[in-house]
């Protein structure tokens, strides 16, 4: 994934990055370089989500492990767990 520090990815972030033909320029300037950050969500709140583009990265940010990624949801929407209707943006 290129020169991304000290980040270190969990092979299912890996295996998400590949199967959506993502570039290692793309994730890492959505961990690096966001335009969004949020919490990662109820109960989650050691989890961040980065978004840039159309793409959006969830992790650690105290460990420095990235533990998926996904699409960029619509403007107004939230994550869907299993939601892949967007597979081809």
């Amino acid at each position: 994934m290129g020169d991304i520090g000290e980040w270190r990815f969990v092979n299912h972030a890996l295996e998400r990055a590949l199967d959506m033909a993502l570039s290692a320029e793309e994730v890492r300037e959505c961990i690096l370089r966001p335009e969004v950050t949020r919490i990662g969500g109820q109960g989650q709140d050691d989890r961040r989500i980065h978004t840039r583009g159309r793409i959006s990265v969830v992790l650690h940010p105290n460990e420095k492990v990235v533990l998926t990624v996904l699409w960029r949801p619509k403007d107004g929407e939230d994550y869907v767990r299993g939601d892949d209707e967007a597979y081809f943006r």
